[in-house]
C-alpha cells in the first residue's frame, strides 16, 4: 500500500494545531488537566485535527489487487494436415499452460478443423487442463478442412471477460474454408487480441496427386473419341503408376479407360482417352495409383460433362442459295437443323443476344462489316450495325454460342468477308481466330559464317577479304528482315560455335555487335554439325512459321557427304538452307547441299546439270554477295486474295477434324494434305491462341478456331460452295470435315435464354450461390440441390429450417433463399465427393412454376489434402503474421519459450483508496463529541459497568 498526498505542504498545519492543543492544556494546573473531560477533549481535539488536516492534504491510499479477469483460449488446429506435426504443436500447447500457471490466468481450449469443440471450458484450474486437451483429441471434430475464420468467431463467443481476453491461434496456416484474416479485425475491435503460432506442417514421402483434369473445349458428340487431360503433381521420380477413368461409376468396358504411366517428380500432363457412348449427365471420375503413398485422398478426382445434342443452325447468307450445298451437307442424316436466312434482303432477322440464341450456331456464310452496314442502312444503321455486333459478340462470349465465318466475294469478285479495311477495328474482326491484316509469315534465320583460314583470302573488285563480305552480307540480310523475325549467327571452321543465338530483329545494336565479333580462326571447314545445332534452335523457336539456313562459304567443305544428309534433314522438318559462295573455284559441292537443303536428294554421282533447278538457291557471285543474301531473305507477303489449286495442308494431325480423313504425304512441303483441293483462300494471320488446323503455304491459316469466352468461334479462308470450293463440297472428305467443324464448334451446355442466372462461388466446402433475376410482386423462388452421383439421391431444399442448421456428413445448407434479401443467394456446404445438381425454380404468387434453371456442381477432395499447394511457408507465415496483426497481436516466434503470450496481459489491478469524505463526517462527528465532553459530565462504559454491579450487589 502507497500512500499519497495532493498538497503535501499543508502537513505543517499540524504544527499550529498542535500548538493550538497542547500549550492551552499544559498552562492549566495539573489539578484541572488531569480530569476525564480534559483529557478526553484533548484526545479528540488532536484526532479532529489529524483527520482535518489530512483531508486538507488530500490523503489518499493506492493499492494492487490479482486481476482474475485474465482470460486466455488456446485455439488449436487438429486438421489432418497438422498429424504430422502433432507433436511440435502438443509441446507448446504443453509449454504454455505450464507458464500460465501463475498470475491467476483463467485458461481454455478449443481445438478446430472444418467445425470445433470447447475441448477445456475456461478455469482457473491449470493443472489439469493439459490431460484434459490430451483426452480431447482422441473425440475430434471434423478434421478433413480447415476453417480459422469461423473457428475464430467460435471462440470469442466464449469469453467472460472480452477486453481482457486473448486468443492464441495454433496451426499451420493453411486453411481451406474462409478468410481469417478478413475477421481478426472484428474480433479485436470487441476487445480480444489474438496471437498467432505457426507450427509448420507437410505430408512427407512419396505422394501423387491429381490436380485438376482438362476437359475436351469442343462440343463432344457420342461414339466419338475425345481426350481428357489429366494434370498430376509427383514427389516421385521414375515409378509407374495407373490413371484410369470410370464413366458415370461403370465398370464394363464402355464405361473405363486406362493407361499406365511414368512419374516425373513435379507437375505432369497425361492424355487419357475416351469414347461416349451415351448421351446425358456423365459422372467422370478420374483415379490414380502407385502403390505405397501415406496419402490417397488426393488420388480420385470428380469432375462432370453433359453429352447433348446440340444441333440449331442459323446461316447468314449475303446472296440466296449460296449456302445450298452447304446446308445439304449439314441436313445430310438429320445431322442438323438448319434455317437460312438473306441477311440483306430478309424483311426480319434476329438482332439481339436473346434472339440469336434461339440457334445453337450462326454461321455467317460470307457475311461482312459492309453488308451489316448495308442492311441497317436508315438514319440509325450505323448504331444498329455496331449493336448488331455487338449482340453477336455478346451471343459467343457470355452465353457460349458459337459462330462460324465463311470467306466469299462481293458482285464485282473483290474479297468481301475478310476484308482488310472494312474489318480493321471492328467488333466482328475482336471475335475472330485470325485477323485480317497485312503481313509477311515470321522468318527464322541462322547464318552459318565459315572462318577457316581460307576465308582470309582477297576477292571481289574492292579485293576485300572472304570474311568481310560474309559479315557484310549479314548485315544486310538484319537490313532486309522485319521487327518479328529472328536471326542467330554461328561460325564454323573445324568446329562451330554459336556466336549469337536466334534473337529478336529489334535487337539491333546486340545482333550488330555479335556480327563484328567474327573472325578468322584457321582450320578446315566442317559443316555438319553446325547445320544439326541451327536446326535445333529453329524448331525449338515456336512463333515462327519460316525456317532457313544461310552457309556462307569458300565452298571446301571437309565433310560434303554428311553435311548433304543433315540438310536433307533439316528440310524433311521444314527447314530450308541456302549457299553463299564467296570466291569459291569448284561450286559442285555447294550446289549439291543447297539442294539437299530445298528437297532434291543429290548424292555423290549426281552431275550438277541433274541440279539445274536448284541453282537459285546457291549464289557464288562475288560482286553481288550482299545484295544476293539480302534477296534470299525475300518472303512474300500474304495478299488478301490467293487464287491458286492446292490442297489444304494437315497443321493439326491430332484435331478430331482430321481424324480418319485420307491424307497425302507432300514432300516437298514436308507435310501432309487433304486430298481434295481448293482454288483460292483468303489471307489472314492466325492469333496466337488459336488452333490452326488447316493451313496453305508458309503456315496462312485456311482454317482456324478458338475459344472465345464461353463459345467458340471458327474462320474457314475459303468459300463453301462458291467457285473455289466445288472439290472440296462433292468430295466425301471434304463433307466430312464441313459436318465435324460445325460439330466441333457446337456449345457444352444450352444456351437458350433464361429469366434466371446462377452463378456459384466455390471455396473448398464452401458454397456461395448467387441468383439473379427480376421477380414481380408476389413471385418467388424456391431451389433444391441433389447428391446425383450417388444411388439415394439425397435431396435438401435450399433453406434453413426455423430449428437452425441441420448439419449433415455429406451435404447441407447453411443460408437459404429468402424473402429478406429478395431470393438473391444461398451458401451450402458439401464434403462428399461427387456430383450434386442445383435446381431453381421461379414461382408466381399461385405457386405456378414460371421459369427454372439448373447448373451441376462437382466436388473431389479436400483443399485439405493439396500436397502441393503453391502456399509455401514464408506466405503462410506472413498470412499469419497478418492475422496477428489486425487481432491487435503477435505471431510467437519461440514455441519453446512463448513469453509473449504473456507480456501485454496486466496481473495485478490498480486500487485508490479515498478516505477524505469519511474523514469529514469522523471530523465532524469527534468534533460535537468534543463539545459534549467538555459540557458534560459522563462516565466510560467499565465505571458505568462497575455502578451497575455494586448498586446490584447493595439491594442484596
Amino acid at each position: 500500500m502507497v500512500i499519497h498526498f495532493d498538497h503535501p505542504w499543508l502537513l505543517l498545519i499540524f504544527l499550529p494545531a498542535l500548538a493550538l492543543a497542547f500549550i492551552p492544556y499544559f498552562r492549566l494546573s495539573p489539578r484541572y488537566r488531569r480530569t476525564r473531560n480534559r483529557i478526553t477533549s484533548l484526545v479528540l481535539f488532536l484526532v479532529v485535527m489529524f483527520l482535518s488536516v489530512n483531508t486538507l492534504a488530500g490523503l489518499t491510499f493506492s493499492y494492487t489487487v490479482p486481476n482474475k479477469e485474465n482470460e486466455i483460449i488456446l485455439l488449436v488446429d487438429v486438421s489432418d494436415t497438422e498429424r504430422e506435426s502433432s507433436v511440435r504443436r502438443d509441446a507448446f500447447v504443453e509449454t504454455l499452460l505450464r507458464q500460465s500457471k501463475y498470475d491467476n490466468y483463467k485458461v481454455g481450449v478449443v481445438i478446430f478443423g472444418f467445425d470445433q469443440k470447447y475441448a477445456v471450458p475456461l478455469t482457473e484450474d491449470v493443472n489439469g487442463i493439459y490431460d484434459k486437451y490430451l483426452d480431447s483429441l482422441n473425440d475430434l471434430p471434423d478434421t478433413s478442412a480447415t476453417d480459422i475464420a469461423a473457428a475464430l468467431n467460435y471462440t470469442k463467443t466464449l469469453f467472460n471477460y472480452p477486453e481482457t481476453g486473448k486468443i492464441v491461434l495454433v496451426t499451420d496456416g493453411k486453411e481451406t474454408d474462409g478468410k481469417a484474416a478478413s475477421v481478426a479485425r472484428s474480433i479485436s475491435a470487441s476487445g480480444i487480441r489474438i496471437d498467432a503460432v505457426n507450427v509448420p506442417s507437410s505430408y512427407p514421402g512419396a505422394d501423387v496427386q491429381i490436380t485438376s483434369v482438362d476437359l475436351p473445349d469442343h462440343h463432344v458428340n457420342i461414339n466419338e473419341e475425345c481426350v481428357f487431360k489429366i494434370n498430376v503433381e509427383s514427389l516421385v521420380d521414375g515409378e509407374m503408376a495407373l490413371i484410369a477413368l470410370s464413366d458415370n461409376d461403370r465398370t464394363d468396358a464402355n464405361g473405363i479407360a486406362a493407361a499406365t504411366v511414368t512419374l516425373r517428380s513435379g507437375l505432369q500432363t497425361f492424355e487419357l482417352p475416351f469414347t461416349f457412348t451415351d448421351t446425358g449427365a456423365h459422372k467422370l471420375t478420374f483415379f490414380i495409383n502407385m502403390g505405397s503413398e501415406n496419402l490417397t485422398e488426393n488420388n480420385t478426382y470428380t469432375t462432370f460433362m453433359s453429352i447433348e445434342k446440340y444441333n440449331k443452325v442459323l446461316i447468314f447468307e449475303r446472296t440466296d442459295g449460296s449456302s445450298e450445298k452447304l446446308r445439304s451437307i449439314l441436313t445430310k442424316d438429320e445431322a442438323f437443323d438448319v434455317e437460312t436466312i438473306n441477311f440483306l434482303s430478309a424483311e426480319t432477322i434476329p438482332e439481339t443476344v436473346d434472339e440469336l440464341c434461339a440457334y445453337d450456331q450462326i454461321i455467317m456464310n460470307n457475311v461482312s462489316t459492309l453488308d451489316m452496314k448495308a442492311r441497317f442502312n436508315g438514319d440509325d444503321g450505323a448504331e444498329r450495325s455496331k449493336n448488331f455486333q455487338l449482340a453477336l459478340y455478346d451471343y459467343v462470349y457470355e452465353r457460349g454460342g458459337s459462330v462460324l465465318t465463311v470467306g466469299g466475294d462481293t458482285d464485282d469478285g473483290k474479297t468481301n468477308m475478310y476484308d482488310r479495311k472494312a474489318m480493321a477495328g471492328t467488333t466482328y474482326q475482336q471475335m475472330l481466330p485470325v485477323q485480317a491484316i497485312d503481313y509477311t509469315p515470321p522468318l527464322g534465320v541462322i547464318i552459318i559464317i565459315d572462318r577457316s583460314g581460307s576465308m582470309g583470302d582477297e576477292v571481289g573488285l574492292t579485293r576485300q577479304d572472304r570474311l568481310y563480305w560474309a559479315k557484310a552480307g549479314a548485315v544486310s540480310c538484319l537490313k532486309a528482315m522485319t521487327e518479328r523475325d529472328y536471326i542467330g549467327i554461328m561460325t564454323l571452321d573445324s568446329n562451330n560455335e554459336t556466336i549469337l543465338p536466334l534473337t529478336p530483329r529489334p535487337q539491333e545494336a546486340k545482333i550488330l555487335a555479335a556480327i563484328d565479333r567474327v573472325d578468322e580462326a584457321g582450320g578446315g571447314t566442317v559443316v555438319t554439325n553446325a547445320l544439326e545445332s541451327a536446326a535445333q534452335q529453329l524448331l525449338a523457336q515456336k512463333d515462327i512459321d519460316k525456317k532457313h539456313i544461310i552457309v556462307v562459304s569458300d565452298g571446301q567443305f571437309a565433310d560434303t557427304e554428311d553435311a548433304i544428309e543433315a540438310a536433307k534433314k533439316n528440310y524433311k522438318n521444314g527447314i530450308t538452307v541456302s549457299v553463299v559462295l564467296i570466291g569459291g573455284e569448284d561450286s559442285d559441292d555447294s550446289l549439291r547441299l543447297a539442294a539437299a537443303g530445298n528437297g532434291g536428294n543429290p548424292t555423290k554421282d549426281t552431275f550438277p546439270g541433274e541440279l539445274t533447278e536448284y541453282k537459285k538457291y546457291l549464289y557464288d557471285d562475288d560482286d553481288k554477295i550482299v545484295m544476293n543474301m539480302r534477296e534470299d531473305l525475300n518472303v512474300p507477303e500474304i495478299k488478301d486474295v490467293v487464287m491458286e489449286t492446292f490442297s489444304p495442308i494437315v497443321y493439326d494431325e491430332a484435331s478430331n477434324l482430321v481424324r480418319d480423313l485420307d491424307l497425302t504425304v507432300d514432300e516437298d512441303a514436308n507435310a501432309k494434305r487433304l486430298t481434295f483441293t481448293l482454288d483460292g483462300f483468303y489471307g489472314t494471320k492466325v492469333r496466337k491462341d488459336s488452333q490452326l488446323v488447316l493451313t496453305g503455304n508458309y503456315g496462312v491459316p485456311l482454317y482456324a478456331q478458338w475459344n472465345f469466352g464461353k463459345g467458340m468461334v471458327g474462320s474457314f479462308m475459303c468459300d463453301i460452295g462458291g467457285k473455289w470450293s466445288e472439290n472440296m463440297t462433292s468430295d466425301e472428305n471434304g463433307q466430312t470435315f464441313i459436318r465435324r467443324v460445325a460439330e466441333n464448334l457446337m456449345p457444352t451446355e444450352d444456351i437458350r435464354p433464361k429469366s434466371l442466372l446462377l452463378e456459384i462461388k466455390e471455396e473448398n466446402y464452401y458454397n456461395k450461390m448467387s441468383v439473379y433475376t427480376d421477380l414481380n410482386e408476389g413471385e418467388t423462388l424456391v431451389g433444391t440441390i441433389t447428391d446425383v452421383s450417388s444411388e439415394q439421391g439425397a435431396v435438401k431444399q435450399l433453406a434453413v429450417s426455423e430449428n437452425g442448421v441441420e448439419i449433415a456428413p455429406d451435404f447441407y445448407v447453411t443460408e437459404g433463399l429468402t424473402a429478406e434479401d429478395n431470393y438473391s443467394s444461398s451458401t451450402f456446404v458439401v464434403k462428399r465427393s461427387g456430383v450434386y445438381k442445383i435446381v431453381v425454380k421461379k414461382l408466381d404468387a399461385n405457386g405456378n412454376e414460371i421459369d427454372s434453371v439448373e447448373k451441376y456442381k462437382t466436388f473431389s477432395y479436400s483443399s485439405e489434402y493439396d500436397n502441393f499447394s503453391d502456399v509455401g511457408g514464408e506466405e503462410l507465415s506472413n498470412k499469419l503474421k497478418l492475422i496477428a496483426t489486425r487481432g491487435n497481436g503477435s505471431l510467437i516466434a519461440d514455441l519453446e519459450d512463448p513469453y509473449e503470450v504473456f507480456k501485454d496481459f496486466v496481473t495485478e489491478l490498480e486500487r485508490i483508496y479515498d478516505p477524505r469524505n469519511l474523514f469529514m463526517i469522523l471530523a465532524i462527528v469527534l468534533f460535537l463529541l468534543d463539545i459534549i465532553v467538555r459540557k458534560f459530565k459522563f462516565k466510560w462504559p467499565h465505571e458505568i459497568i462497575k455502578a451497575y454491579k455494586e448498586k446490584k450487589e447493595g439491594k442484596r
